[in-house]
């Protein structure tokens, strides 16, 4: 009577010490026909639960953590191509104020051009080809971003299904809390086996003594459970809420690409767009200026108004350039705190994975 239950205690010692590796006693004490035997199997079918569950877990937090791996590098890759559009605004928005300088410059010198025509001839057919240029390069930036748009919505599609993905698997933690209330019943039945057993040796006088010790010692074991079962809680309830932490960092992640990193990329393509069309207008003046200067002499007039157009223009390009520096600049904001927002969900995987590292499985 007094080996089995030593052994049973040893296996409740071990799992206590969160060591799940299946033992020869365990499956020795299961093939008994008595109370220790049931206790034995009730003991092995918790075991094996949390064992598998522990299992999932530890998985889960593996996903988790390659998940976070994928997202830290594609924060990078935004706040790098964020940096780059605000210095390629902010260069813009200079030459666009120097070109609308030299407009009034021309403005006020008009009567020079009068004795300069043939240098304003040369000038205007090398912008016409330098308009062309502009053209092909502004379908390049126009086809880069739609092709930077398609590959990110397939990885955010890709993404968000892991993600999905992981916070359902997530969840097998609250399983635990089921268990730990089972441990509680078993511990609450083996109390009352043992004071069962004691008052049946108080009952047996001298000859009981010795059943009552080993009562007295399922007692204290049933205690210690109980305390150990507290302990599992705790950790439990920081597992959840590590879960929950996890759950609204990725959340929020999501949010953050969905509504605001598609989005820039869609600005993005529409800046191309627009680009582009700002370039066909420029070549069409370019044209326009270059037949004007053949009759300069008689058409003077003509020419500073459409230089006195172009300054306007190339105001209200200089303003749309501003707005477009600042707008980049609020997405390095809003990609900075995204990624605090990952370094967050880093963290709480790794308390996950500290977790998992306290269970022997196998």
């Amino acid at each position: 009577m007094t080996r089995p239950i030593r052994q049973l205690t040893a296996v409740i010692e071990q799992t206590a010490k969160l060591d799940f590796r299946p033992t020869k006693e365990g499956g020795k004490l299961r093939k008994q026909k008595d109370e220790i035997g049931n206790m034995a199997t009730k003991i092995h079918i918790m075991r094996k639960k949390l064992r598998e569950m522990m299992g999932d877990l530890q998985q889960t937090q593996q996903v988790l953590e390659s998940n976070a791996e994928d997202l830290n590098h594609l924060m990078k890759q935004n706040s790098a191509y964020a940096e780059d559009n605000s210095a390629a605004t902010q260069e813009l928005a200079a030459g666009m104020e120097e070109t609308s300088a030299n407009a009034a410059h021309i403005v006020e010198n008009v009567g020079i051009m009068r004795e300069s025509s043939d240098n304003i001839q040369r000038l205007a057919e090398d912008g016409e080809k330098n308009s062309g240029q502009i053209q092909e390069r502004a379908g390049e930036m126009e086809r880069i971003s739609t092709e930077s748009r398609h590959k990110t919505d397939q990885m955010y599609a890709v993404m968000k299904q892991k993600t999905d993905a992981a916070v359902e698997q997530a969840k097998s933690v609250q399983k635990i809390n089921a268990l730990t209330d089972n441990i509680k019943q078993i511990s609450s039945q083996t109390n009352l086996l043992a004071l069962n057993a004691n008052i049946e040796a108080a009952r047996a006088g001298e000859a009981g003594r010795g059943f009552a010790v080993v009562a007295s010692e399922i007692g204290d074991l049933a205690t210690q459970t109980l305390d150990t079962v507290s302990t599992i809680d705790e950790i439990v309830g920081e597992v959840n809420s590590s879960v929950s932490n996890m759950t609204e960092c990725l959340t929020t992640i999501m949010e953050f690409l969905e509504q605001t990193v598609l989005g820039d990329y869609e600005h993005f393509a529409q800046v191309g767009e627009q680009y582009h069309a700002d370039a066909d207008t420029f070549q069409q003046i370019m044209q326009q200026t270059k037949e004007a200067v053949d009759a300069l002499e008689q058409h003077i007039g003509e020419i500073s108004s459409t230089v006195s157009e172009i300054n306007s223009m190339v105001e209200q390009s200089t303003d749309g350039i501003s707005g477009i520096a600042e707008k980049s600049g609020s997405t390095q904001n809003l990609v900075t705190e995204g990624y605090d927002k990952l370094q967050e969900c880093t963290q709480s995987v790794n308390v996950i994975r500290d977790f998992v590292a306290q269970f022997h499985l196998d």
